[in-house]
């Protein structure tokens, strides 16, 4: 089977636009799913949602992410906002409504800081359990506001108190990032996405949920695709949402110590990769590269040059799919012993170079693939 011994290590499908890399990616998910492989395919454009026997869950429509089970820096990212002030008031925002909701069993309001001692609070933060992600996400500016307490800045002080008036001169300097929070949080995509704002008649699955379901038992003839298309508009905000999804399927093989092998596959992958290096590490698709292959999990991206891709990313890869490049310098860097540059310069469309474990074994020609 060829598709499968092209997954069973990272695959990194290649080559110039047009060059046949959408549909050799396909030809290989169906051969895959004839096979009874588990394929999970993660969507950003919808193009995938399409095809035969795929079982589609698209965000915002039929599955949701639960903002109750994100950090502050996610939430935010996932919105596009980028402030650190900003982000320390909304994580303690977050476990302030946490507590509202699940121990004062309110969901109605925020949760008032203003002249609360500080040992009832403390005491209210360690009773939270890690399963109490429940709390009510509409209110999250106004209980951002709540979180810039303080003492008088006189005799009349208490410092067994979160505070006793607002710093409204915090406030105002933060005003354009709070009104940026509020309206992103009441804007329908992103209601929409975190659950919060449904379709009238349509229920939704909580994507870990569904990651959980298609990860604890192996496919039959059926490949699961995430749709994240609805983020399109959004490329930052789809950044962020492909890197949790993979750090969740990470985490789930982690603990479910399964057997059978998942390949992830991702295409025009470039684009979803942090925009800044030193960010790469805590990218979902980066650490599944680096960890995946120990839990059953490979990684199948398709890009348009090998160069698009970090050195760092690059060298996790040992089997490639490589179509029609442009430059010897995309061939290069491949660092592939003894690739043949002239069989590289004479492919057709549909046709590429396969190699196993760095090495030459032989030719892609389209739907023939056999090597």
């Amino acid at each position: 089977m060829q598709a499968k011994a092209l997954v069973k290590q990272h695959l990194l499908v290649t080559g110039q636009t047009g060059s046949g890399k959408t549909t050799a990616a396909l030809t290989m998910i169906e051969e895959l799913k004839q096979n009874d492989q588990t394929v999970i395919i993660l969507d950003p454009t919808g193009e995938y949602s399409h095809q035969e026997n795929m079982v589609v869950y698209k965000l915002g429509e039929n599955c949701y992410i639960d903002p109750g089970s994100l950090t502050a820096p996610q939430l935010l990212s996932i919105m596009d906002i980028e402030d650190d002030n900003l982000m320390k008031k909304v994580a303690n925002a977050i476990t302030s409504l946490k507590i509202q909701a699940n121990l004062h069993k309110d969901k109605t309001g925020v949760y008032i800081k203003n002249n609360r001692p500080i040992k009832e609070h403390n005491e209210a933060v360690n009773q939270l359990e890690s399963w109490m992600r429940n709390y009510n996400y509409d209110l999250l500016s106004q209980q951002v506001i709540e979180e810039y307490v303080l003492p008088y800045g006189d005799e009349r002080a208490d410092y067994h108190l979160l505070g006793q008036v607002y710093d409204r001169q915090k406030i105002n300097q933060a005003w354009d990032q709070i009104l940026d929070l509020e309206a992103k949080n009441h804007a329908d995509i992103f209601r929409q996405i975190f659950g919060t704002r449904n379709r009238k008649g349509q229920s939704k699955l909580e994507i870990s949920y569904v990651l959980t379901l298609f990860t604890k038992m192996k496919a039959k003839k059926r490949a699961l695709v995430i749709d994240i298309s609805e983020l399109k508009k959004y490329p930052q905000s789809q950044k962020q949402v492909l890197s949790l999804i993979m750090q969740v399927i990470l985490q789930l093989r982690m603990e479910q110590s399964k057997s059978f092998p998942i390949t992830v596959f991702l295409d025009e992958a470039h684009r979803y990769l942090p925009n800044e290096l030193r960010d790469l590490s805590e990218n979902g698709m980066f650490q599944l590269l680096r960890e995946g292959r120990k839990y059953g999990l490979n990684l199948a991206l398709i890009t348009q040059s090998p160069l698009d891709l970090p050195a760092s990313m690059l060298g996790q890869f040992s089997n490639f799919l490589i179509h029609h490049l442009a430059t010897t310098t995309e061939e290069k860097s491949l660092q592939i012993p003894n690739l043949d540059s002239r069989k590289l310069a004479t492919l057709g469309v549909g046709q590429a170079v396969v190699c196993l474990d760095n090495a030459f074994v032989g030719m892609w020609k389209g739907k023939e693939n056999n090597f």
